[in-house]
């Protein structure tokens, strides 16, 4: 179950779906409204709050300097707004064509100009046009 927003950030394809009301033929689901919304929100309070350049580290009640991290490169997204900020993208240098894009859906986030996904085990799903 989704028990936190670590849960729903990292919630798999058909969880995702099942939210937004499509299941497997013969089982009903629920829809929960603005499901994407809260889902594109999730990821974005987890890329918020993970720590992601720690140059100090706390050894002995004493701070010692260590090696620097290589900054996350956000250039690559675009597609998905979040409060006016770009956050969340299928389309990323290791995902070029459709096919690809379609591979990797989380389920919310739109892909190009498609209409519909069609998802093993569901069959045609809409893609949101907006998250």
């Amino acid at each position: 179950g989704i028990d936190n927003i670590d849960d729903l950030a990292n919630a798999n394809l058909h969880t995702i779906l099942k939210f937004r009301g499509f299941d497997f033929p013969g089982e009903k689901a629920k829809a929960i409204p603005r499901i994407c919304e809260a889902f594109v929100l999730a990821n974005a309070l987890l890329d918020k709050c993970t720590l992601q350049n720690n140059n100090r580290a706390l050894t002995k009640g004493k701070y010692r300097s260590v090696r620097k991290t290589k900054p996350i490169d956000h250039s690559s997204s675009a597609t998905s707004m979040v409060f006016g900020e770009t956050y969340f993208s299928t389309e990323d240098a290791e995902c070029n064509d459709l096919d690809c894009r379609i591979n990797k859906w989380d389920g919310c986030t739109p892909i190009g100009n498609q209409v519909a996904v069609d998802v093993n085990g569901i069959g045609d799903v809409l893609v949101p046009q907006t998250t």
